[in-house]
């Protein structure tokens, strides 16, 4: 249930998103909402598993990675801090 409701998530507001604005910006939105919404903080590898399940060209995991990666360690730091 958790990784699903995360996909939808991402869907949601990463890869469906209308208005313009780039790719970093969208995975940063995606990554807030699900801060807020889920039980416990989704890592790196929560959302590689379901971006891997989502995503049609293979091109864009190099910078979804990148990412995701940078979104963990600022959720860490800020967990750890506040």
């Amino acid at each position: 249930m958790y990784m699903k409701r995360l996909e939808a998530i991402i869907k949601e507001e990463w890869l469906h998103t209308e208005f313009c604005i780039d790719d970093q910006r969208k995975f940063h939105m995606a990554i807030q909402r699900a801060y807020d919404e889920l039980e416990y903080p989704p890592s790196n590898h929560d959302f590689i598993f379901v971006l891997n399940s989502i995503i049609d060209d293979p091109s864009k995991y190099a910078k979804v990675d990148s990412f995701a990666k940078k979104a963990e360690v600022m959720f860490n730091y800020y967990r750890i801090v506040g």
